[in-house]
Formats: C-alpha cells, sequence, structure tokens
C-alpha cells in the first residue's frame, strides 16, 4: 500500500510543472500588416501556442497572445515582459510574424512598419537582439527565443532591398536557447492549414511529459523535417544550459521511478546480506587461527617433536591467512553496504523532494483555483448590480461604506504587503504595496488604480504574503 502511494506522488509531480518554477512567457503573432501583404497564420500560431503554454504552467504577458502589435505596443510588450522576468526561473518569448535581416541583424516586423531605406529599420521595427537583452538582464536560469519569422523580405520591392531573404544566425547569451523555424539564410513555410508546420509541431510536443528542451525541439525539427518533405530544417542556436528543463514532468515515469528504488532497495539488502555471512566467516577464521595458535604454543612448552611444532606452525599459518582473507572481504562488502545505502538513501530524498513539489503545485492550482472563483463570484455580482441611472442618490453614500482603495489597502494590511496609512488615498505608499504583493504571490495587478478585479485576487488570499517578519496590526480605515 505505502508503495502505491508513494507512486501516485510521484506520478503527480511528474504531470505537473516544477513547484515555485516561475515561467514567464511573451507571446506575439502579427498577420494584418497594414502596408505589405497580410500573413494568415501568425495570428493563428500565437493563439495555439499561448494555449498550449498555459497548459504547461506559464504566466503569459498581457494574459494571452498579443496580436497585430504596431510599433509603439510591440515596444510596450517587450518592455512589460523585461519587467514581469524579475525573479522568473524561465523566460520564453515567441514570435509569428514578418522577421526580415538586416546587415545581419534580425528585425521583427510591427504590423504598421512601412520603411522605403535602411536606416528606417531602427526606427519602425524592433531588433530581435532587445529581445534577448531584457531576458539576460533579468536573470533568469533558461531563456527560450523562438521565431517562426524566418520569410521572404516583403519590403525587398519597396527600397529595403538591403534586407536578406530568412534570419540571421544569432548568438545565444548564456543560459539561452534560440529555436528558428527553419535554417539561417532559409524561408519557412506558412502552412495551409491554418498554422505553420513549425508552431503546430511546437505546441503538441511541449505537452508530452518526460521529454528534456533539447529532446523537445530535437522531436519537432524532426516531424517538420517529415512534413515539409526536408524542404523545412528548424534550426537551435544554444549556449550551455545550466541543469535540465522539462516543459511537463521529469524524465522518469512514475513506475520507473518506483521500479529503481525497490532496485536500490534490493541490492542494499543483497548487500546487507553478504555482510552478514561475511562478518560470521570472519568470525570462524578467527576462531580457528586463535585455536591453531594456541596449539603451535602448547607443543613448543610441551617440547614436543620438531615435526609436531612443524605441523601446528603450518596449521597457524594457513588459519591466520583465512583469517585476514576474510576480514578484507568484510571490509569489502562494508563498503559495499555503504555504497548502496548512500544511493539509496538519495533516491529517498529525491522522491521525497519530487513529492514535496507535486504538494507544493498542488497547493498553488488550488490557490490559483480560488483567486479565480472568487473573481468570477464578483463578476456575477458585478452584472447583477442596477445600472448607472438606477444608482442609490449621493445623500445615501453617507452610510461611509469603504472605498475600494480602502478595502485593498486593508486587505494587502492583512496580508502583510501594506506597512503605511490607510487614508483611501492611491498614492506611491499604495503602489508600492500592490508591487510587493505581485512579486511575492505571483501576480501582475495594476499598480496604476485600485480595482475590483485587484481586490479581489487579495481576498482570495488566507494566509500571509509578504514577509514582513511580523504580524500586521489591525488596520485602521480612515472615512
Amino acid at each position: 500500500m505505502r508503495s502505491f502511494i508513494f507512486a501516485a506522488a510521484i506520478l503527480a509531480a511528474s504531470a505537473l510543472p516544477a513547484a515555485a518554477e516561475k515561467r514567464v512567457a511573451l507571446v506575439i503573432g502579427n498577420s494584418a500588416y497594414q502596408n505589405v501583404a497580410r500573413l494568415d497564420n501568425p495570428k493563428n500560431d500565437a493563439k495555439l501556442i499561448a494555449d498550449a503554454l498555459k497548459s504547461v504552467g506559464f504566466s503569459l504577458v498581457g494574459g494571452g497572445a498579443q496580436l497585430d502589435l504596431d510599433k509603439p505596443k510591440f515596444d510596450f510588450a517587450v518592455q512589460e515582459f523585461g519587467k514581469q522576468l524579475l525573479q522568473a526561473d524561465v523566460a520564453l518569448f515567441y514570435y509569428a510574424g514578418h522577421g526580415v535581416q538586416v546587415r545581419g541583424s534580425n528585425y521583427l516586423v510591427p504590423i504598421s512598419a512601412n520603411p522605403t531605406r535602411e536606416a528606417d529599420v531602427d526606427f519602425q521595427m524592433l531588433d530581435a537582439n532587445l529581445v534577448l537583452r531584457q531576458m539576460e538582464s533579468s536573470g533568469a536560469k533558461l531563456n527560450l527565443m523562438i521565431l517562426d519569422a524566418c520569410r521572404n523580405n516583403p519590403f525587398g520591392g519597396r527600397g529595403l532591398r538591403a534586407g536578406d531573404g530568412g534570419l540571421a544566425q544569432m548568438k545565444a547569451p548564456e543560459g539561452t536557447i534560440i529555436s528558428y523555424a527553419t535554417q539561417p539564410g532559409n524561408v519557412a513555410q506558412d502552412g495551409t492549414d491554418g498554422n505553420s508546420p513549425y508552431t503546430k509541431a511546437l505546441a503538441a510536443t511541449i505537452k508530452k511529459p518526460g521529454l528534456d528542451v533539447f529532446k523537445t525541439f530535437n522531436e519537432v525539427g524532426v516531424e517538420v523535417s517529415q512534413r515539409t518533405a526536408s524542404a523545412q530544417q528548424p534550426w537551435l542556436a544554444t549556449s550551455p544550459i545550466k541543469g535540465d528543463f522539462y516543459f511537463v514532468g521529469g524524465g522518469q515515469t512514475a513506475a520507473s521511478k518506483n521500479a529503481d528504488l525497490e532496485a536500490l532497495q534490493a541490492k542494499l539488502k543483497a548487500a546487507e546480506d553478504a555482510l552478514k555471512e561475511a562478518a560470521e566467516r570472519s568470525k570462524v577464521s578467527e576462531a580457528k587461527a586463535k585455536a591453531a595458535l594456541e596449539e603451535q604454543t602448547r607443543l613448543a612448552i610441551e617440547g614436543a617433536k620438531k615435526a609436531e611444532q612443524d605441523r601446528a606452525a603450518a596449521e597457524a599459518k594457513r588459519a591466520e591467512e583465512q583469517r585476514i582473507a576474510a576480514a578484507l572481504a568484510k571490509t569489502a562488502e562494508d563498503a559495499k553496504v555503504a555504497e548502496a545505502a548512500k544511493a539509496k538513501a538519495a533516491a529517498d530524498a529525491k522522491a521525497a523532494e519530487d513529492k514535496a513539489r507535486a504538494d507544493e503545485a498542488a497547493r498553488v492550482a488550488a490557490e490559483k483555483k480560488a483567486a479565480e472563483d472568487t473573481v468570477k463570484a464578483g463578476q456575477k455580482i458585478a452584472a447583477l448590480a442596477p445600472p448607472a441611472e438606477q444608482a442609490p442618490p449621493k445623500a445615501d453614500a453617507a452610510v461611509g461604506l469603504p472605498s475600494i482603495s480602502s478595502q485593498l489597502l486593508v486587505e494587502l494590511k492583512r496580508v502583510g504587503c501594506n506597512t503605511g496609512e490607510i487614508d483611501g488615498s492611491w498614492n506611491a505608499a499604495a503602489r508600492k504595496s500592490v508591487d510587493l504583493f505581485n512579486k511575492n504571490a505571483g501576480t501582475n495587478l495594476d499598480l496604476r488604480e485600485a480595482t475590483l478585479y485587484s481586490l479581489w485576487v487579495v481576498q482570495a488570499k488566507r494566509s500571509q504574503v509578504c514577509p514582513l517578519g511580523k504580524k500586521p496590526a489591525l488596520p485602521i480605515v480612515k472615512r
């Protein structure tokens, strides 16, 4: 029964992203270009990838795929991505749309771009290296840049002839993997069924448990090559990566992990049994050696014939050699037991860590669901509220109900994220409190104003969020 429960715990861990691992993604799909031919699939590709990333534990900038961004919106999305990467473990940037290379640099094309000369690209497009710098400066353990933008230069006949086809090879900073839909300098297929071959394969593969990040991209590459009859070969640029990363689960199934533990337990028992036998043989050999030595000494004292003394001496020597051999065998078995015990202890510790990860992931999921349920309940209440023209008369407002900002600040103080005075004003101290809550709870609440959504999310937290080191005092609300 214990083995079944243990295996179930490991299975739960393998089906969930790593506990407390903060995964942040920015997904952009540009289709509705204003000055060149529109693309059919990038918008669909971005939606498909966004859904897949959400299913494996990624938090998405803006809550989902960012579609048809002009230059200002593109810049803002990348800046917001950089902000949300603080304290993130994994950063992922996905882009589908037009992309061009100019003088060896790759530029991602907003829908508003309309360059007529090479110098325009710096102002109307986004250098992909800017995104890499945002990820690199965040300190994330792993950075992933995925570019399904290896298409023909759409501005080639309109003054931007310096742009070559496809994208250029980029240098991957430390801890970074860059995945191209096809080889640098080549053109990727857009697809005929609503999605590009590369994105369709990627969205399906990242949901498969037990594949590390390199096996994931390798499997994607093999599938794309097969689907396109080798016309398109996805490409990877990478730097050394510390540790392993799995989109879903770890490298072993629950059954194999449990089998490994049982094998280690069997190996330890066999070593202990062998040690017990060696100890018994050593004990017998030691007794024989002692008896032979005593016999040799007795014959010498009694003045026995030389032949008898020689036989006794030979027997004592043989017994001593057997004793030494038995002692050495016992020492060897001692070492085997110690090695087996160490391996078993390491496996037990890893299993306990996996179970703790599963428990934490379940707790986070339950907390997230509670917050979502609270938000949904609040939305239902808001939908039942009377129209503005039927609102209570202003005179009834004198009852003194706290404002949303006051209520939000009270809740922030309850969870340990607000140490300031609560007077209902939304000032720098209030915004700092929300920012502190975001960093500790992994949320992205609006800092600019107090909203009902923010209030519901904070109310859903039943325990202290911000580690202030002491229990916050009961707040006093000024009306």
